[in-house]
């Protein structure tokens, strides 16, 4: 039972086997350049996002901002729009000026991560299911990805692009290849890392 506690209830901390590249990511974002994690599905690359997101603010004492692109409000989750996904990201903008302090300061409808320039602190945004752009055609999703990745000095963005044939080359090029691009493939759990797992929260509890 202590065990299963440990699982369910323990620190996450204490439960990702990828910390190295977690931290090798962090860096890149706190060295100045945007991050995408690359992957099939169900491997860990949402868990992989935060932790660097926490590692990244944890190094340069930041601060970050979640969000997944999926529309909540459609059982497909396929955004409809650049501007629903653009609406959304400006709740999120200033849902967290609010969070720390800053609501003087007011996000832009149209481009709402440029007001985050005005402070000081580092802040890193993360994106999780860009796969779901998808649903906005190719022409649409290019450019929606070059307003996101388009961001004051202060601003790096951490993103997941899964592998998937119908976007691979779109995401190589609109994506992995920009400049300022740090990348990452995460491969399935290996039998080392699923040891790491099952082991790591018992030995640390004495269970």
């Amino acid at each position: 039972d202590r065990y299963l506690d440990l699982i369910y209830d323990g620190p996450t901390a204490e439960l990702r086997a990828r910390k190295d590249l977690e931290d090798e990511l962090a860096a890149q974002l706190t060295a100045g350049n945007h991050v995408c994690i690359r992957g099939f599905w169900r491997i860990g690359k949402t868990t992989m996002l935060k932790g660097v997101l926490q590692r990244a603010c944890e190094r340069s004492g930041g601060a970050a901002i979640f969000l997944d692109l999926r529309d909540p409000d459609r059982d497909d989750g396929l955004p409809q729009s650049i501007e629903a996904v653009v609406e959304r990201l400006t709740k999120k903008v200033t849902e967290f000026l609010a969070r720390v302090g800053a609501t003087e300061l007011k996000a832009d409808p149209k481009a709402p991560l440029e007001v985050l320039g005005e402070l000081a602190a580092p802040i890193f945004i993360g994106l999780d299911e860009v796969l779901s752009l998808f649903s906005l055609g190719p022409e649409k999703m290019v450019t929606l990805l070059d307003a996101l990745l388009t961001t004051p000095k202060n601003v790096r963005v951490a993103l997941i692009a899964h592998r998937h044939r119908d976007v691979d080359a779109l995401f190589e090029t609109a994506i992995v290849q920009r400049p300022g691009m740090a990348s990452a493939f995460v491969p399935p759990i290996s039998n080392d890392e699923l040891v790491s797992l099952v082991n790591t929260p018992a030995i640390a509890e004495g269970v």
